[in-house]
């Protein structure tokens, strides 16, 4: 056999004992000078299956020896196997389900084989039978006769080495492996660990230097888990409130979770997140759209509105929204809701001022929150067209008729604070809303107009008697400040009101006369208010300039009052005008020089506001004066006889100043400074 030329097969004692057995069985089988073929055969066939089981078991041998070798060794030595279907054939055909008993194989720790030269570490082996010539000779034969049979191909051993084990398959490729990165390793530890890592592809560390740690990706930011968290729990309550509001459950269930969700709106944050997830509160109040027709169900959801309307920035309700809470507002129901239910909304919401606790109480104060601090145009035409300004001038006459029932000498009543709250709620949705303005002018005969002529002749008793309440004067200055804004673009309420039965007169009483009056804080709103509404009368009714221009005030012409105020408070600012030098500021001060300087400041400032004060209302006298001058410009003679020397000229300068001011703050319209203009042409012209 070309394999075994010259070299001696060493194998264990397994081995020796199979080699003996065999020759024994040969020997037994048939004697070496028989001439009978068939008995040749079988010794030819057992000694091709000898050499079979013998070349198999070397192969296994050698890959099992190239297993153990290091990496840079086995890339130096290559075995190859012949992938013929024969010698697939061969490596099946030693399972221990089909070899005889005696051919069966240890594991290849217990007894491995070697071939060509051991390893070191292991003991000599036994000494083996030497193989004769005469028995390579019939291997040869028998090699020659399997390689006409068979198409399996044995390798020398120095073939083996130079020839590929598989002819058709690829070189294997090596297995990727994580080599991890430790970054708590020390200098020293990295440099003695160095070699080893050019020889091996992982770093070794003892576990006791390698510091163990996980790594967590995408990580939330505490205040991101806290919002979170913030949010899932505003969530879940809302689900569990919302799910007993349905109005397939009880009135009482449905109450006491109306009242739960009360007790939440208290709270600031709550609040918050149903101001900003807007379809909450729709799906909420669509819930509760039958909330009038239960006396307790109706005290329960007016509750809620009046607790939601609390804060400066409102929340923009829908317009379904503001239905409900409009026909809470137009209900008229005795108070018979449950005691118990009344106990507890009483603890989370105080009573409203000038009212009780009732359900339309209620839900007017959270209509009045809602719109006496801002109203978007929106919210404007959503409040007249679901009538809600309607209920505030019933409620705005109910209250002056019960103020014009209390004597003038007596305490002001307690609806004067609902009173004002609603004025200013009508103020500012009439604001800049000319449509508005013409509903509430024509609303129910102009019953507005004559509620607010009848609490005007009321807060003159009272200024006469000089039993003006602070309550009473806030209320009385929101009357004059929703009455410019309606005289301000509509002509048929300027003559409406110049008609009606001295209110030209009370009007000039509040500026020129009972202004004294006043408290001090409030003095200047006074008479600009005042002064104003008749400016709107003069310039947009004739029949209002022609009265105001034929009017005797105090056995003189109204110009000349006019003429005398106007001469009074310009003088009184140019006295705060020389109050306003400051002394220099050194840079070395004692502690008494430094408050003598902040004393002066604070003094200064006090003259500053003063002389803006009487700036103002000379403005506003002479802006009059002007009006009536500009329908009656033969009148200007008179005017030159009330000025000093005739001069016009510091009356042209305050009215420029003035106009300018109005138009930095943005509270003059196109109209009005056309309308000045006109007035400062004609002074110019005297």
């Amino acid at each position: 056999m070309p394999s075994m030329d010259g070299k001696v097969v060493r194998t264990f004692s397994r081995r020796n004992r199979f080699c003996a057995a065999s020759e024994a069985f040969e020997k037994m089988l048939v004697d070496e000078k028989s001439k009978d073929p068939s008995a040749k055969v079988a010794v030819q066939s057992h000694r091709w299956s000898q050499i079979k089981y013998t070349i198999n078991r070397v192969q296994k041998e050698k890959i099992e020896k190239e297993k153990k070798v290091s990496s840079p060794e086995r890339k130096k030595r290559k075995f190859f196997s012949n992938p013929s279907p024969g010698a697939e054939k061969n490596k099946c055909d030693d399972k221990p389900k089909k070899e005889p008993k005696f051919f069966r194989r240890k594991r290849p720790e217990d007894s491995p084989a070697i071939v060509d030269e051991p390893a070191k570490s292991t003991p000599p082996p036994p000494t083996a039978p030497v193989v004769t010539s005469s028995q390579e000779d019939e291997i040869s034969f028998l090699s020659q006769e399997s390689t006409q049979s068979s198409p399996s191909v044995i390798f020398s051993s120095q073939e083996a080495s130079s020839k590929p084990r598989h002819i058709f398959r690829s070189p294997r490729k090596e297995r990727a492996r994580y080599k991890p990165k430790l970054w708590n390793m020390q200098a020293d530890d990295q440099q003695d660990s160095g070699e080893g890592a050019a020889k091996s592809s992982s770093v070794a560390v003892k576990s006791e230097k390698a510091k163990l740690y996980t790594v967590v990706r995408n990580v939330k930011e505490a205040f991101e888990c806290h919002e979170i968290g913030t949010q899932h729990d505003f969530s879940a309550d809302v689900e569990y409130l919302i799910g007993g509001l349905s109005p397939s459950r009880s009135i009482k269930l449905r109450c006491l979770s109306v009242i739960k969700l009360v007790e939440k709106c208290s709270e600031g944050e709550f609040r918050m997140h149903l101001r900003a997830q807007e379809h909450i509160l729709k799906e909420i109040f669509n819930s509760l759209a039958d909330a009038d027709r239960n006396e307790t169900m109706a005290l329960c959801v007016a509750a809620l509105f009046s607790m939601l309307s609390r804060d400066r920035l409102q929340i923009e309700f829908e317009e379904g929204v503001l239905a409900v809470l409009v026909r809470l507002v137009q209900l008229e129901m005795s108070s018979d809701a449950d005691t118990k239910i009344m106990e507890q909304i009483e603890a989370l919401c105080p009573c409203p001022e000038g009212g009780t606790l009732t359900a339309q109480d209620l839900a007017l104060d959270g209509l009045l929150s809602l719109t006496s601090r801002r109203a978007t145009e929106k919210l404007k035409a959503s409040m007249c067209e679901l009538k809600a300004i309607d209920c505030l001038v019933d409620r705005v006459s109910t209250c002056i008729i019960a103020i014009q029932k209390t004597p003038s000498s007596s305490a002001a009543p307690s609806t004067v604070p609902l009173l004002d709250r609603c004025i200013r709620s009508l103020e500012t949705l009439t604001s800049m809303h000319t449509d508005n303005q013409k509903y509430v002018i024509q609303l129910q005969q102009r019953t507005i107009l004559d509620s607010l002529n009848k609490f005007i002749h009321c807060c003159r008793s009272r200024l006469i008697a000089n039993n003006m309440d602070s309550t009473i004067m806030s209320a009385l200055l929101q009357a004059l400040s929703l009455l410019i804004v309606l005289t301000s673009e509509s002509e048929d309420c300027c003559t409406y009101l110049g008609r009606r039965d001295q209110f030209i007169e009370c009007l000039l009483d509040f500026g020129l006369k009972h202004c004294d009056r006043v408290a001090e804080n409030k003095k200047t709103d006074f008479v600009v208010f005042s002064l104003a509404i008749l400016v709107n009368l003069i310039e947009k009714s004739i029949f209002c300039c022609k009265e105001l221009f034929e009017f005797e005030f105090e056995n003189e012409t109204s110009l000349e009052a006019l003429g005398k105020f106007y001469l009074k408070h310009q003088d009184l600012a140019k006295e705060s005008e020389c109050h306003l030098d400051l002394p220099l500021q050194s840079d070395s001060q004692t502690s008494s020089q430094a408050e003598e300087f902040n004393e002066s400041i604070s003094k200064a400032l006090h003259h500053a506001g003063r002389n803006m004060e009487h700036s103002m209302m000379a403005a506003y006298a002479a802006l009059l004066m002007g009006a009536m001058l500009v329908k009656h410009k033969d009148a200007l003679v008179e005017l030159s006889h009330i000025v000093p020397n005739g001069d016009c000229g510091p009356m042209v300068e305050l009215l420029k100043n003035f106009m300018e001011t109005l138009k930095l703050a943005n509270a003059i319209t196109d109209v009005g400074c056309k309308s000045m203009q006109n007035v400062i042409s004609l002074f110019e012209s005297v």
